[in-house]
């Protein structure tokens, strides 16, 4: 599948301590292996196991303007660009993500309608390849709402997230229903006291 962008979060006093652990320690703490004894040359983790996921985002991200991406320099962490680097997200960029995810929205749904021009006219509905447009997008979206997950031992459907161990509340990753669980997690993150991040794995 290849790499895809998350949104992650890190509390910033664990994060100070984090930066001045030695890998032994970093690993010794993170670490998934706890059990298992492991030689110092063999202590590798990845960074997303440092951090806790908030969301994922698509596979080709382009949203944010002036990213800077801060590489992780620890012998523990696997050492690839893209396995040991994440980019901060304030609050301010939240808003910017939040509002690109409305955008991507909105531009897809004109796209049903026009192609290349924003000229709303009743009209184009008579284009037959914009009527087999319409009825395809229909069609995809009563098979996202009509697919079921199992949480625990019961059947939900799959868009909305019931899932109480989970604070999401969707499921999908479409630009439509993602920016709901986007306005929630602006809404109830605690901007003053932990670090929102961007990563990739």
């Amino acid at each position: 599948m290849g790499y895809r962008f998350y949104l992650a979060s890190m509390d910033k006093k664990e994060f100070e301590e984090f930066t001045k652990m030695t890998s032994v320690q970093v690993y010794n703490k993170y670490t998934k292996d706890r059990n298992r004894e492991t030689d110092e040359s063999e202590m590798y983790i990845w960074l997303y196991d440092i951090l806790k996921e908030e969301y994922p985002l698509w596979k080709y991200f382009d949203m944010l303007s002036d990213l800077e991406w801060v590489t992780v320099d620890k012998e523990c962490l696997y050492s690839s660009f893209e396995e040991s680097s994440f980019s901060y997200v304030t609050k301010e960029k939240f808003e910017e993500l939040i509002e690109a995810y409305q955008d991507q929205t909105l531009e897809y749904y004109k796209s049903l309608l026009i192609k290349d021009k924003y000229d709303f006219s009743w009209e184009e509905y008579t284009d037959e390849k914009k009527l087999r447009r319409l009825i395809g997008h229909i069609e995809s979206k009563i098979r996202a709402f009509d697919k079921h997950k199992f949480w625990g031992s019961k059947s939900h459907r799959f868009i909305v997230n019931m899932d109480k161990d989970s604070d999401n509340i969707v499921s999908s990753w479409e630009y439509e229903h993602g920016v709901f669980e986007l306005v929630r997690i602006y809404k109830t993150f605690d901007w003053e006291n932990k670090f929102m991040l961007i990563h990739w794995r």
